[in-house]
């Protein structure tokens, strides 16, 4: 009976290269094992960094244009960048809340950055405005 061994597929792989089938076999079993362990210390090193561009204080705040919100990190603020919405220039600025009178009943309206843009009845007169920024 002439039973041909299943190494001669392992062995074949490694004939260019000039590789012995022990090595082949070897290498069968390291490679896999570095790219799980090189996949896991990549999730740990991404994580990590997640975790601290949160802890040095992320920020958002709205498109005075066109009520797009913007996230940057706190060192940022006070740079100009281009909206990423609507390719206005936007001065990075840290959220506060910000104030504009109804255009209808002229009542004093301040709401958060981050509603800029938004419809809304005004807590005055009940109508419908768009929050802006009164410049």
């Amino acid at each position: 009976m002439h039973i041909q061994s299943q190494a001669g597929c392992i062995g074949g792989s490694g004939d260019p290269l000039q590789l012995t089938r022990g090595t082949m076999g070897g290498m069968t079993v390291v490679v896999p094992l570095y790219l799980l362990l090189g996949s896991f210390a990549a999730l740990i090193w991404l994580w990590a960094e997640r975790g601290s561009k949160t802890d040095g204080g992320s920020l958002k705040m709205s498109c005075s244009a066109c009520g797009g919100h913007i996230q940057f990190s706190a060192q940022n603020v006070g740079r100009k960048i281009t909206c990423p919405h609507c390719w206005c220039t936007v001065t990075l600025r840290k959220p506060e809340n910000l104030k504009m009178p109804c255009p209808d009943c002229q009542g004093h309206i301040e709401f958060p950055s981050h509603a800029l843009g938004q419809k809304t009845a005004c807590p005055h007169c009940n109508k419908n405005i768009i929050l802006n920024e009164v410049t």
